[in-house]
């Protein structure tokens, strides 16, 4: 487009031809290349830094570590095997209570709650609170709630108290962990 065919669409007072020439005297001149260049360079490197800011944020927040964490434990675990292991695990367990000697009822509980711990590992459950998992009533069919929650007290007092730890105590709840690891699955 010529600057004559913009003139003649406007009206022809001489400052507005003035304006509209020096306006194209700026878009051919080289300055406005230059100037276009430096705008695509800014915006290029605003666009790079925002985009390695989002980069880092999302590495801080661990995201992507987190999801990849979850899906390596729920596809590398085999529950299967593992409850091949927990059963053998379980049977040292039950020998140790028919010792029926404090330090070995200790003992029992705390490997049956480890044993426990394990197998909610394996199902990707160990990231909620006990209390959570007891009350979620869909995982429980043999046993109670209120059952796996005794149960994790005793270990807690065969833990830091256990001179008050009962022998009929000790075998309550390593029988509960072994319902909750049946109604896992896993035994």
């Amino acid at each position: 487009m010529d600057l004559t065919e913009i003139t003649s669409s406007f009206p022809s007072s001489s400052l507005e031809y003035l304006m509209l020439k020096s306006v194209v005297d700026f878009v051919d001149s080289q300055m406005f290349v230059i100037l276009i260049a430096f705008l695509k360079t800014v915006s290029f490197l605003v666009t790079a830094f925002l985009l390695g800011l989002i980069v880092f944020i999302y590495i801080k927040t661990n995201v992507v570590g987190e999801k990849i964490k979850k899906i390596k434990t729920l596809v590398s675990n085999n529950p299967i095997g593992s409850g091949k292991r927990l059963a053998k695990r379980f049977e040292r367990i039950k020998l140790k209570l028919k010792k029926n000697l404090v330090d070995e009822d200790k003992q029992a509980v705390i490997d049956a709650d480890l044993a426990f711990q394990s197998a909610l590992a394996n199902l990707g459950l160990n990231d909620k609170s006990f209390l959570e998992l007891a009350a979620q009533k869909t995982l429980w069919h043999a046993l109670e709630p209120k059952k796996l929650i005794q149960a994790r007290e005793v270990r807690n007092r065969a833990v830091h108290f256990s001179e008050s730890l009962t022998h009929n105590e000790a075998l309550e709840a390593v029988e509960s962990f072994e319902k909750a690891l049946k109604d896992l699955g896993f035994l």
